[in-house]
């Protein structure tokens, strides 16, 4: 089985470099107001990350006198605007999921201003379900890189099992991406999928849906 290609979308920003960090939340915003067909209900906001680059750039100044506590100042709200980006990254990132081809895909990340990262073909599918040791039950193997982006935080592993493809069961979570479901009904076809919930305690997209014959 072929491994599921993923657009990703990166942010390649320096978050202890105001000019880096601004100047990736001005491309943001402007490529949410460019595309608002596309960008439906963007999530921040582009009026809140401009409004947040006024504070970055206001606290920058005042760093600049090197009034006491005035760098740490601007730390804070650099920091806040780079949580903004990583909350738009993932907002892309999950607009970008629903797009029915990677070539659609690779257009919302370019749109939001942020770099497609290179997802190698690999044999190894997104999630990967077989057999498990005892009578039906399925052992679901997930492509931790691929899920990642190769990052080395720390992240959870979620999933959930469907057999109507509409209604789904949220399973437990996992520290690694590998989990095993028992005490299935033989000779269905249930589905799963896995999505990651990242260091910063965010839940990303899941990943398509995977079907598995029970027996």
């Amino acid at each position: 089985m072929g491994a599921i290609l993923r657009a990703y979308a990166r942010l390649l920003v320096n978050k202890d470099n105001t000019v880096s960090v601004t100047g990736k939340a001005k491309g943001m915003a402007g490529g949410f107001d460019a595309n608002p067909s596309m960008f439906l209900n963007p999530d921040p906001t582009s009026a809140a990350l401009l409004a947040q680059v006024a504070m970055v750039d206001k606290a920058e100044s005042v760093a600049a006198t090197r009034v006491k506590g005035s760098a740490a100042a601007r730390n804070v709200e650099r920091g806040t605007l780079a949580s903004m980006l990583e909350t738009g990254r993932l907002y892309i990132q999950n607009t970008a999921d629903k797009r029915p081809s990677y070539a659609d895909a690779v257009k919302v990340i370019l749109a939001g201003a942020l770099t497609v990262g290179l997802t190698p073909k690999r044999n190894k599918p997104m999630l990967a379900a077989k057999p498990g040791a005892v009578p039906n039950s399925v052992d679901l193997d997930a492509n931790v890189k691929l899920l990642t982006g190769g990052s080395k935080k720390k992240a959870s592993f979620n999933w959930q099992m469907t057999t109507d493809g509409k209604t789904f069961t949220t399973l437990p979570s996992t520290p690694r991406g590998r989990t095993t479901v028992q005490n299935l009904t033989p000779l269905t076809t249930v589905g799963f999928r896995v999505c990651i919930t990242n260091s910063s305690g965010i839940m990303e997209a899941w990943s398509q849906v995977v079907e598995f014959l029970v027996h």
